[in-house]
């Protein structure tokens, strides 16, 4: 992964450093690791919500039913998963998901509550 840098002066530089302090926590977490010290000027609402984010994608990836580059040829293998999900008529994300298209890339995420509101709130202002 290439490290880059931002400008302190951009409006992404925090939203960059919490990014980057997922991505570390995320594999530490992973490796069975401890809590990693967050960088020294992001604030601590922001850092506690990169923490539980991290746990949460953690959890999340211990809970994958599908492998990558499944082709989708197994019957055995089709009927164990629509068994263990079946389809509905009205899709309702209630627990997290990763929405992945025919290529096996992850187009989308549902991680819900991880993320509070106000710091939403706030991503999206500096976002715009």
């Amino acid at each position: 992964m290439a490290t880059v840098t931002l400008p302190k002066e951009w409006a992404l530089h925090m939203t960059h450093m919490a990014s980057e302090f997922v991505h570390a926590q995320f594999k530490n977490f992973l490796a069975g690791g401890p809590l990693l010290k967050p960088p020294q000027h992001l604030q601590a609402e922001i850092s506690l919500a990169c923490i539980e984010l991290a746990r949460a994608l953690v959890v999340h990836q211990a809970t994958l039913a599908l492998q990558r580059n499944e082709s989708g040829t197994n019957d055995t293998r089709k009927q164990d998963l629509l068994n263990r999900f079946p389809p509905s008529t009205q899709l309702a994300l209630t627990k997290p998901a990763v929405l992945i298209d025919a290529g096996g890339r992850q187009i989308l995420w549902y991680l819900p509550c991880v993320i509070s509101r106000p710091l939403q709130a706030d991503m999206y202002v500096a976002t715009a």
